[in-house]
């Protein structure tokens, strides 16, 4: 009897965290745009538009970043939270979106 009821409680639970882990890994992508202040193997620190440092974001072997990044680059910066942490999925230079005419 308790087996049953301990069943469905479990298999929720599961659900549950799959459900939350699912949603951080495709949630919406958080962006900071400014100029690049220092990059390095583990991570990368933006100067904003408003004149406030951004981050550190953590750099994994799955960030995807430009060759030649170098500080005083522009920059966006996509990242997603973990923790307290900022992760970088992606970095991308502002002239990369520029076409010249």
């Amino acid at each position: 009897m308790h087996i049953r009821l301990a069943a469905p409680s479990t298999l929720a639970g599961l659900l549950w965290a799959a459900g939350l882990f699912a949603q951080g890994a495709s949630g919406p992508a958080h962006t900071a745009i400014g100029q690049l202040l220092s990059t390095g193997n583990t991570s990368i620190v933006v100067k904003t538009g408003d004149g406030r440092e951004s981050g550190p974001f953590i750099v994994t072997t799955t960030t995807q970043r430009p060759p030649g990044l170098a500080a005083g680059n522009r920059v966006t910066v996509y990242y997603h939270p973990v923790g307290d942490r900022l992760v970088a999925d992606r970095v991308v230079l502002a002239s990369a979106g520029v076409r010249s005419r």
